[in-house]
């Protein structure tokens, strides 16, 4: 299990290189896959791409509070920019079969 080989803090965070040749995973890929279903069943692994980045579980007390909070804002950040170009796309679309109709081709 991925969550067993990870330390506390984020200065511990562990490299995605790394992860892979300690668990075992065939690539980075398997490895994220790995880690999704780990936090699916309730592990929080924690993320991130700040100083080499790498994956981690918080710190106890305080330190670990910050660092869940740093993680929920990047998760909302991404999660809003993916938001964000729905909403552009679904437009183009819409724009697109708008046109469509006018050519009569639709």
């Amino acid at each position: 299990m991925i969550h067993e080989l990870l330390k506390h803090g984020q200065a511990n965070a562990i490299p995605t290189s790394d992860l892979v040749k300690l668990s075992g995973c065939r690539s980075a890929r398997d490895l994220q896959e790995q880690i999704a279903h780990e936090r699916e069943a309730g592990h929080l692994i924690l993320s991130s791409c700040r100083r080499g980045g790498g994956y981690y579980l918080p710190a106890p007390g305080a330190e670990g509070r910050a660092e869940i909070e740093a993680f929920i804002a990047t998760l909302r950040s991404r999660a809003l920019n993916t938001l964000r170009i729905l909403r552009d796309a679904k437009r183009a679309l819409a724009e697109l079969e708008d046109q469509q109709r006018i050519d009569g081709v639709g």
